[in-house]
């Protein structure tokens, strides 16, 4: 009889973790939602601005032109923009290799420019 109590107290707790770990997954994808509809429309070539090569952890690579003034969040939402399409996890840096950096720990509204992203640039989507 003891053993069936905790049981199901037991069960109770795993039911009521699994229901947190829901609740935080749908609102995740709730806020990439959103980012994904932030992403600004992208700057002619005459404007200027930085080329960014992102290549995802599946090897899957995008392309886009970003103004200088445009963000780190600006940056981020184009990479929510193509997380479903790529596979990518909600927990993930971003890196370069040359000059070595991370770009996650940054504040959101650092504009590219004082990032250090000026020129061409490939970045690094890792999984943490």
């Amino acid at each position: 009889e003891r053993l069936e109590v905790d049981y199901e107290k037991k069960s109770e707790e795993e039911m009521e973790k699994a229901k947190q770990q829901q609740a935080l997954f749908d609102a995740m994808k709730e806020a990439r939602k959103v980012y994904s509809s932030s992403v600004k429309s992208e700057p002619y070539e005459a404007e200027g601005g930085v080329q960014v090569i992102i290549r995802m952890p599946n090897g899957s690579r995008f392309s886009r032109r970003f103004r200088l003034i445009d963000t780190i969040r600006d940056l981020k939402n184009f990479i929510e923009s193509k997380a479903e399409e790529s596979g990518l996890g909600f927990e993930y840096e971003i890196t370069s290799d040359f000059p070595k950096r991370t770009f996650h720990d940054q504040p959101p509204y650092t504009r590219l420019e004082a990032s250090g992203l000026l020129s061409r640039t490939l970045l690094h989507i890792k999984e943490i």
